[in-house]
């Protein structure tokens, strides 16, 4: 009769048991098969980071990224980078293979002429590895102006697993965006999966009231990019409004990686935001400020807290200064309402009286559903008028 065949990936003892029938009635036969040897070594799992946005231009605008990418691991690390443009997905992108050796930094300067000979460009990187530890990435982007100033934004990788996102969620946050005489924002996604993706935009205020209705269903394409410029923003119904929230709902396909920018118009001084999830967890942000710095400068850290559930969330914010001695401060506990925003302004000498500390916010959660999204923001204060920092 039929012929079957069977492969056990792990040692052990297994029974078999045979069925046979002719119609009216079965018989059944078992055997115990006594399975030696090492386990099937399961297929390597591809590591892979996405850097959502990188840009080049030598026109009106004139800026650059460099690269970093490093290696944690103590082995060699081959990792292989795949550049994606904005808008329509090219058959063949193009992509360079470097190997970078334990513990040491990988470093290209304009990335994206110098690695992959493209100029007055913007999209996004992924950055592969067949085996081992995945690798940490970050970008700086450099915008040169006129008058010799420049200004920068660091631009984070978000890790990735089998070609999706490591932070799967449906719902995706981009918070701390703002619309206003000082500063206007644009925001993006990219799709780094090879499956069109469809999702949805909403927008809240900082008190957590919806502005204007749901959008429409969009789609993205495989590998695609799509960045909504200051103007699209506004067609929104986005205006004048500080600190808002962009929920994106991704409705079926991809898993997209959101990203949005503030730039403030005085000194035209961008600053980078990535999405946010909440999640039940610490946030810490290292290297908050309240200190005079060189050449007169006065630099401070905002925190922000945005609660996009449905409940009250209760929180409690710590300060730590830095050095073996540090002492931390007693917590500031708040409540945020759902939906809502909170912007803590200079937080370290505001709610503290702290003048000269560097250190560590610790944002705990008391109770209530899901933790917020939280951020920093530090910047030079010394004219409020023309402030710099991210």
């Amino acid at each position: 009769g039929a012929t079957v065949s069977h492969t056990w990936t792990q040692p052990g003892a297994f029974q078999v048991t045979l069925t046979a029938g002719n119609g009216t009635s079965t018989a059944i036969a078992s055997r115990q098969f006594v399975i030696t040897g090492q386990p099937t070594p399961p297929p390597p799992v591809k590591k892979s980071v996405v850097l959502p946005w990188i840009a080049q231009t030598r026109g009106l605008l004139v800026q650059s990224s460099d690269l970093y990418v490093h290696n944690p691991g103590a082995t060699n690390m081959e990792v292989t980078l795949e550049f994606r443009k904005k808008g329509a997905p090219e058959a063949t992108p193009p992509q360079s293979t470097k190997t970078v050796p334990p513990g040491a930094t990988l470093y290209v300067a304009d990335v994206l002429k110098e690695l992959f000979k493209k100029e007055n460009i913007a999209g996004f990187i992924s950055l592969t590895v067949d085996e081992g530890v995945a690798p940490v990435i970050t970008s700086f982007n450099t915008t040169f102006q006129t008058d010799g100033k420049e200004f920068g934004q660091t631009v984070s990788g978000v890790p990735m697993a089998s070609g999706t996102s490591a932070v799967e969620e449906k719902m995706q946050h981009l918070v701390g965006l703002i619309d206003n005489d000082e500063r206007l924002t644009y925001f993006g996604l990219s799709n780094p999966s090879d499956q069109p993706a469809v999702y949805k935009l909403r927008f809240f205020d900082k008190t957590g009231r919806q502005i204007g209705a749901d959008s429409q269903d969009f789609i993205i394409s495989r590998f695609g990019q799509k960045q909504f410029q200051s103007k699209e923003v506004h067609d929104f119904g986005i205006s004048n409004v500080d600190d808002f929230r962009v929920e994106i709902e991704t409705k079926s396909g991809g898993h997209l990686v959101p990203y949005a920018s503030n730039l403030r118009l005085a000194s035209e001084d961008p600053s980078f935001i990535l999405a946010g999830a909440a999640r039940a967890a610490k946030v810490y942000l290292i290297g908050a400020l309240s200190t005079p710095g060189l050449n007169n400068s006065l630099w401070q850290t905002d925190a922000l807290l945005s609660n996009p559930s449905g409940q009250d969330v209760l929180v409690d914010v710590t300060f730590t200064g830095n050095g073996l001695n540090g002492a931390t401060t007693s917590p500031l506990r708040l409540t945020l309402k759902p939906g809502e925003t909170q912007r803590l302004e200079n937080v370290i000498d505001g709610q503290w009286g702290i003048k000269n500390g560097i250190g560590t916010l610790t944002v705990t959660t008391v109770s209530g559903g899901a933790f917020p999204i939280v951020q920093g923001e530090s910047y030079d204060n010394t004219d409020p008028g023309k402030r710099f920092g991210q």
